[in-house]
């Protein structure tokens, strides 16, 4: 009998899966580098996710890699919090421990094969029900570039609508998949009441605006509720708020 108190989740937490390194392939040839966490069994063996995230980050010329925090935290609780797959990588010249992804930084333009690449490797890997998750720069990518029709939805944090336009808005209404939308209260670039207007374009996008949030979500508060949204959508019908404490092995 297990007679350990539970673990309160803290901000360096990380819980069992199965990490494994892995390289997207791009179609102009570049090689990027990122990890595929995947649930465990109480056995420690891989098991089938109930879904799949893949995560792109913020502006790389910013200090956006595939370790920014709320990715990383994804990583470390949702496989096994939820059962989720959680791929993160470098899109192309971003650099972070795990390495350097080839080729260099394109606005936004030249990453559409970067976001391909990811989706692709969910093909690959048999990863069911991919949900596309940008934050900042990342949302840019999606709107963009990610209206695919292998992907379950996608899911905003932060969106700038920097380089994402209304024909980016329209072709995202004309391909009909969920669009979660979640936007601080007090971000830099674009807050609830704006994004509400700018995304009433899209008739399935659901904006969610956050009390007392900003643009980077610091603090273990943030992230909680960042983490509650992604579930909540990606999985219906998971209980939420996600535990604060785990009752088990931690990683």
């Amino acid at each position: 009998m297990n007679t350990q108190a539970p673990h309160e989740i803290r901000a360096t937490t990380v819980l069992p899966a199965q990490r494994e390194d892995v390289e997207l392939h791009t179609a102009d040839g570049l090689t990027l580098v990122g990890e595929l966490a995947l649930p465990v069994g109480p056995d420690g063996a891989p098991r089938t996710p109930s879904a799949s995230l893949l995560t792109f980050h913020p502006l790389p010329t910013h200090g956006g890699f595939m370790d920014s925090h709320v990715y990383r935290k994804a990583a470390w609780r949702l496989p096994a919090m939820a059962d989720l797959a959680v791929l993160r990588f470098n899109t192309r010249g971003t650099s972070s421990p795990r390495g350097t992804s080839e080729g260099a930084f394109d606005g936004g333009e030249g990453e559409r094969y970067d976001v391909a690449a990811a989706v692709e490797l969910a093909e690959f890997r048999e990863l069911p029900s991919p949900w596309l998750v940008g934050w900042s720069f990342g949302t840019e990518l999606i709107l963009k570039h990610g209206a695919d029709p292998a992907i379950t939805g996608a899911i905003l944090l932060s969106p700038p609508l920097h380089r994402a336009t209304d024909a980016d808005l329209d072709r995202w209404a004309e391909f009909g998949k969920p669009l979660v939308v979640v936007v601080p209260e007090l971000d830099d670039y674009l807050r609830p009441d704006e994004a509400r207007r700018r995304f009433a374009r899209v008739p399935q996008a659901e904006v969610i605006g956050v009390d007392g949030a900003k643009h980077l979500w610091v603090g273990e508060a943030a992230v909680r509720r960042v983490l509650d949204e992604i579930v909540g959508h990606v999985l219906p019908d998971h209980p939420l708020p996600l535990p604060t404490h785990w009752d088990g092995p931690l990683a």
